[in-house]
C-alpha cells in the first residue's frame, strides 16, 4: 500500500493517504460540466433510441434526470451494462483535456488516467442511478476489491491506483456517494461472489452498522479517494436521477 512519503507533499495527499482517506476541493469548470452533460446525455439518448426507437421523440423530449419515468419501456439492466457507459477513446480524449486533470496533476504530480478493464485505452466511465431503486447501487466496498476479485489486478498493478468520482446530476446531500472515513486503514472481512458472470466482492459487516457520512458534493465537484476506502452509492428517495462519472489513475513516482 502506498504511503503518505511517497508521492507530493500536498493537502490533498495528505488527506487520501493519511486522513480521512479522500479529498474534496477540486471541480470541473461550469462549461466543463456542461459539455460532460452533453457527451453523456448523446451516449443516453443513443442506447435508449437503440432499443425503442418507436419512442425516439419522447426520449429526446425528456431530461437525462427524468429517465426513471420511463425507464420501464426498456430492459434497464440489460440496456446499462458498463459497455453501455464506457466513453470512447475519442470521448477520452476530450476528457482528459479538462482543466480538472491538470489540477489533480498540480496535487499529485504525473498520473495516467487507467485502463483496467484492458481497453486498450484510458478507462471513464458514468453512472446513473434512478431514484427509489436500490437495486443500481453497489453496496459498501473497496476498489481494491474489485480490482483484485474482478479485474484480477495484482497488488504491483494497484500500485499507485487512485480513484475519482465526479458528480454530473446531483441533489447535494440526498444522491451522491457515502464513504467511511479513515476505513482505509484498516482491513475489512468481505468475499467474492458470481454476479452477472462475474465475481464480485461482498462485505461481510453489516452496512447499518458503519458510520457511513453522506458527501455534500455538488454538481461538478470530484471526490479523489484512496482505492482502500468504504463507500457506497445512495439509495436515494429525491425527485430525479444521479448521474456520475469515474474513473482511476496510476501515479508515476
Amino acid at each position: 500500500m502506498q504511503t503518505l512519503k511517497t508521492w507530493k507533499a500536498t493537502k490533498l495527499v495528505q488527506q487520501l493517504y493519511d486522513s480521512p482517506g479522500y479529498f474534496l476541493g477540486l471541480a470541473l469548470s461550469d462549461e466543463e460540466l456542461e459539455a460532460v452533460r452533453g457527451m453523456i446525455r448523446a451516449k443516453w439518448l443513443s442506447q435508449l433510441v437503440s432499443a425503442r426507437p418507436d419512442k425516439k421523440a419522447l426520449f429526446e423530449g425528456l431530461p437525462i434526470e427524468r429517465y426513471h419515468e420511463v425507464s420501464g419501456l426498456i430492459d434497464h439492466a440489460t440496456a446499462w451494462s458498463k459497455d453501455s457507459r464506457l466513453f470512447s477513446p475519442a470521448e477520452t480524449k476530450r476528457l482528459r483535456g479538462m482543466s480538472l486533470f491538470d489540477r489533480i496533476e498540480d496535487e499529485l504530480g504525473p498520473f495516467e488516467v487507467a485502463d483496467i478493464e484492458g481497453l486498450g485505452y484510458p478507462e471513464i466511465y458514468w453512472r446513473l442511478v434512478r431514484p427509489d431503486a436500490a437495486s443500481d447501487v453497489a453496496g459498501a466496498h473497496t476498489d481494491e476489491w474489485f480490482y483484485t476479485y474482478t479485474n484480477e489486478l495484482t497488488p504491483q498493478q494497484q500500485a499507485g491506483l487512485v480513484k475519482v468520482w465526479i458528480a454530473v446530476h446531483v441533489d447535494p446531500g440526498l444522491s451522491g456517494l457515502a464513504v467511511v472515513p479513515d476505513s482505509h486503514r484498516k482491513d475489512w472481512p468481505n468475499h467474492a461472489e458470481i454476479r452477472h458472470g462475474r465475481p464480485k466482492p461482498v462485505l461481510d459487516v453489516d452496512q447499518s452498522t458503519l458510520n457511513l457520512v453522506t458527501l455534500d458534493v455538488k454538481p461538478g465537484e470530484a471526490v479523489v479517494f484512496h482505492i482502500r476506502l468504504l463507500h457506497a452509492g445512495i439509495a436515494h428517495t429525491g425527485p430525479r436521477c444521479r448521474v456520475s462519472m469515474e474513473f482511476a489513475i496510476r501515479l508515476r513516482k
